[in-house]
Parts: C-alpha cells; structure tokens; sequence
C-alpha cells in the first residue's frame, strides 16, 4: 500500500529554468540598484554570471554541503560587482542574497495543474518534497504560492 509520495522541486513541480533565471536576474538587479547603476547591464551581467558560476561552482564541490551554497553564490556576487567596476561591499551582498530570494519566491513557474494534482494526492498520501537547490528559498516558494499544508 502507498503511504507516501514524494517529488522532485525543480523540473517536476517548477520550471527550474524559470525559477533559477528569475533568481539569478532579481541578484543582479539588487546589486545595480546599490551601486546606482543602470539595468541595461542586466543581460550583460546575466551571461557573466553563467560564466562565473561554472568557475566558482566547481572550485567550491569540496566545500561542505551545509557552507557551499553561501560560499559560492557570496563569490559569484563579489565577482559580479567587480565586473562592474565597484568595490564589493557586505552591504551589497546582503541585497543580492535578499533579491535572489526575492526573485525565487515571486518567480511565476508552477507547472499547471501543479496545485490541483497536490490538493488531490494530500488527503490519502504523505506528501514530501526533495530539492538539492537551497531550502531557504525553496521553501520560501513553496509558502508563498500556497503548496504547503495549511495547519
């Protein structure tokens, strides 16, 4: 007998393209507004980010699962800030974390029928939810669009 049925997060219940594009583009976004920089240099800055990101995440496979993410996405800012000719600043960083949230949170991927198929399966399954992507905004997404268990 099933008890349980689990899910993939990314490709399964979400576009994972939409998802991480929006992410990625609501970072790049904060950090032009702090330095006060036009957003003309969004897809300038999106193509390096791709670049950047296959450097720093291979550099940082090693890295303990809990750190790498941090690790890794605090690098790729400080490199995409100085690729814009400013000093990396904490302050900086801070909002690039908040806009990848930001951007995670609000990004419209939900596969259709995503909400009918959950709201079918959870009053005769457990649900779970797996993702390798962060659980922060993994789970920010999942409030927000309303696909947790209301208690």
């Amino acid at each position: 007998m099933i008890e349980a049925v689990l899910f993939d997060f990314g490709g399964t219940l979400v576009d994972q393209g939409i998802f991480l594009s929006s992410a990625r583009d609501s970072a790049i976004k904060a950090i032009l507004k702090f330095y006060n920089r036009q957003k003309d240099l969004l897809p300038e800055l999106s193509e390096q980010h791709h670049k950047i990101s296959k450097e720093v995440w291979i550099k940082h496979q090693k890295t303990s699962p809990r750190l790498k993410e941090r690790k890794a996405r605090e690098e790729i800012f400080y490199r995409l800030i100085a690729q814009i000719g400013e000093v990396p600043q904490p302050e900086a960083i801070k909002e690039a974390f908040h806009g990848l949230v930001e951007g995670a949170v609000n990004s419209n991927c939900i596969y259709p029928n995503t909400p009918a198929v959950l709201n079918t399966l959870r009053d005769r399954y457990h649900l779970a939810i797996v993702s390798n992507g962060s659980a922060a905004y993994t789970w920010d997404y999942l409030k927000h669009n309303g696909l947790l268990r209301k208690n």
